[in-house]
């Protein structure tokens, strides 16, 4: 007896009917998992909650100090080592604005 098409039909209309549907049911899974990320994504954003992502090595706090001393002119690397920063964090810190009531 020959298993081979049995185990793997693979030739003739039968086997190109299973891998087409296999496909699509591969695609229809990939598909509602995109709309399901981008949903769950849309509803957070609404919320305001978190998206996730790397969280900032600085507070509210080292922020508003830090856009006050570089406003009076002291360098990045200075208020950097006053607030226990590295000048990459102050650098980052100085380019994202101050919320209105922080």
């Amino acid at each position: 007896m020959d298993w081979r098409g049995v185990i793997f039909p693979g030739r003739g209309g039968t086997g190109r009917l299973l891998f087409q549907l296999l496909g699509a049911v591969g695609e229809f899974e990939w598909q509602l998992a995109i709309e399901q990320t981008r949903a769950s994504v849309e509803q957070r954003r609404s919320n305001g909650g978190n998206l996730g992502g790397r969280r900032k090595s600085y507070s509210k706090q080292q922020q508003q100090l830090g856009h006050r001393l570089r406003g009076e002119g002291m360098t990045v690397s200075k208020f950097a080592a006053a607030l226990g920063l590295s000048k990459g964090s102050a650098h980052r810190l100085l380019l994202e604005p101050l919320k209105a009531g922080v």
